[in-house]
């Protein structure tokens, strides 16, 4: 299973009159990307103030070589790498929160659909919100059917 949290926006216009709500599902997940190339995976979720914190905390880490006798640089930079690559979704987290986003609920689903279906139905109103998926943006949410299996063999996986 899979953990997805939910965050929203209200755009509201000007006489403070709800336009419309943006619904943001963030998978908790380890960044492969992420820990291979912290710069892509920062441009790839437009980050862009995030590379000069790494570029910064490279330069201090290449810095220690001149104090230790021993190769330090490379092994912070990998340990860096990897605190970046495990807490890449919560810094997604942190900045949609930053952007005006309000935590809604966490929903444990085994994939993004699911998730979504148990968010309309936890929510209790069908009406059609604007649903991304970490700004990829996916078809309405009213046109998602749930299929039902073609023989009933586990009734207890619902």
């Amino acid at each position: 299973m899979e953990i997805y949290t939910v965050y929203q926006k209200k755009i509201l216009n000007e006489n403070n009159i709800l336009l419309e709500d943006d619904i943001v599902f963030i998978k908790d997940q380890v960044s492969i990307i992420a820990f291979f190339s912290p710069i892509l995976w920062c441009l790839c979720n437009k980050n862009l103030f995030l590379i000069p914190l790494y570029l910064l905390i490279l330069l201090m880490a290449v810095q220690l070589d001149n104090y230790f006798p021993i190769n330090v640089s490379a092994l912070i930079i990998i340990l860096f790498h990897l605190i970046w690559s495990f807490e890449s979704s919560q810094i997604k987290r942190w900045l949609y929160v930053i952007r005006g986003y309000n935590f809604i609920k966490s929903i444990s689903s085994s994939n993004i659909f699911n998730a979504q279906l148990k968010f309309i139905n936890s929510v209790g109103n069908l009406e059609k919100k604007k649903i991304t998926l970490d700004r990829i943006n996916q078809p309405d949410i009213n046109n998602i059917k749930q299929t039902n299996p073609i023989m009933n063999l586990f009734p207890f996986n619902k």
